[in-house]
């Protein structure tokens, strides 16, 4: 599971070799992806992707379809404030929708 934030704070560019903390934290999602097996359905791994700001957002179920989470990942803007919590309770619940 990749529970990325989106408040406003990933709008800075205090990170070398990137336009924002955004767009640091989106290759390294997708780089995270990438070291996966995806594409054998009794061996792959799944990810769901949460972001947060004020809220927390289900961007995409549990998925195997790298394209989707690569889409996902993009989709995210950062605004808002932070509120943690509200990406972690929303992981929680999907936690305990995984395959055993």
């Amino acid at each position: 599971m990749l529970v990325i934030d989106e408040s406003g704070s990933m709008k800075k560019t205090d990170q070398p070799g990137f336009d924002t903390r955004m767009d640091a934290a989106r290759a390294l999602a997708k780089k995270i992806v990438d070291l996966f097996y995806l594409s054998s359905t009794d061996y792959a791994a799944r990810f769901s992707v949460v972001s947060f700001n004020e809220v927390a957002t289900l961007r995409v179920p549990w998925s195997t379809d790298d394209g989707e989470i690569d889409a996902a990942i993009d989709a995210i803007s950062p605004d808002g404030k932070t509120s943690i919590s509200a990406g972690l309770n929303l992981a929680g619940e999907l936690i305990e929708d995984a395959r055993d």
